[in-house]
């Protein structure tokens, strides 16, 4: 079904996202979805498949997160939500890195991420992304699109959200190519810049 696929998604995002070994794996899920167990075991898929060459299906992927040191749960949760359906998933890291995701399936095919890290924002998940995360100042958006342009980097989309604070903004962009790393590293060097990730799903 479109959310179990979309809880997939977010798992390979995930699993790009987290920096040290993963411990813990919760996912709620919200508005009209029946069933939690079958969103979060493909979540768990996403997650989990590329670290380790065995192939996880429905049957194993909850034995393998166990066996690698993760507690899982999953839950209906009856909170009012604006989508017709919300799947969150939070990861806790070693490092007490806490990654939260949250998406929806819009009509039947049109997978979106509503939120990353608590910044709200709305995007289909596909091909080659950059997660930026950066001081809230004029600026940013210029210097990245022009070192992205210099490279002869197309840039897809750039998508950009920002909390109520106002000190930092958070942004997702969908660049045609994976990026090489010197221009990753230009990126990373631009001052204003607070973490930068590749992922591509």
């Amino acid at each position: 079904t479109p959310l179990v696929d979309l809880a997939n998604i977010l798992g390979k995002i995930g699993s790009q996202l987290a920096e040290s070994p993963i411990q813990s794996v919760s996912i709620e899920c919200m508005g009209d979805i029946e069933d939690s167990k079958p969103i979060a075991l493909s979540f768990l898929i996403g997650l989990i498949q590329n670290m380790t060459d065995t192939k996880i299906n429905f049957v194993n992927a909850s034995i393998i997160a166990q066996e690698r040191g993760m507690d899982f749960s999953h839950t209906l949760a009856s909170e009012s939500v604006a989508f017709t359906n919300l799947v969150r998933t939070t990861l806790i890291t070693k490092e007490e890195d806490n990654i939260t995701l949250e998406g929806s399936v819009f009509g039947k095919q049109n997978f979106r991420v509503v939120n990353i890290f608590g910044y709200e924002l709305d995007f289909q998940p596909e091909g080659n992304m950059l997660f930026l995360q950066n001081k809230d100042v004029p600026g940013v958006i210029g210097k990245v699109g022009m070192l992205l342009s210099g490279s002869s980097v197309n840039i897809g989309e750039y998508l950009l959200s920002r909390t109520t604070s106002k000190e930092r903004s958070y942004s997702v962009i969908k660049v045609d190519e994976k990026i090489n790393e010197k221009l990753f590293n230009q990126l990373n060097n631009i001052d204003e810049i607070l973490s930068i990730k590749q992922l591509s799903v």
